[in-house]
């Protein structure tokens, strides 16, 4: 399962990226974002191509709820980033997360032999 993200709170995070004692109490005091229709859950698509995995979300919000932003009417509200895919803004994984991608793709290998 992939953990939640601690949106812009670079002090729960350790330099290589794994979350500190800090973080780990913060995200069990965390709910989850959901909203009521569930409609980003539902729309997260993936496509694989040769070597390559796309994970994404057809939803006109799901850009700003991953990376957060300026919206509205002249841009006068600033949405803070609530990431709902394990992504950083440089397209690569967590730590934790990428060891659970790996975990769940070698169990998908060895099962087929």
């Amino acid at each position: 399962m992939l953990a939640e993200r601690l949106a812009g709170k670079s002090s729960y995070r350790k330099k290589n990226g794994d979350r500190n004692a800090k973080g780990n109490l913060a995200l069990a005091n965390k709910k989850p974002l959901i909203g009521e229709s569930g409609d980003l859950r539902r729309e997260i698509h993936s496509l694989v191509s040769g070597n390559s995995l796309t994970v994404s979300s057809a939803m006109i919000y799901s850009a700003i709820q991953q990376f957060g932003g300026r919206a509205g009417r002249g841009l006068k509200v600033t949405i803070p980033a609530r990431p709902f895919l394990p992504i950083r803004l440089d397209g690569t994984l967590y730590p934790e997360e990428q060891a659970d991608i790996l975990e769940a793709i070698n169990g998908y290998l060895m099962a087929g032999l």
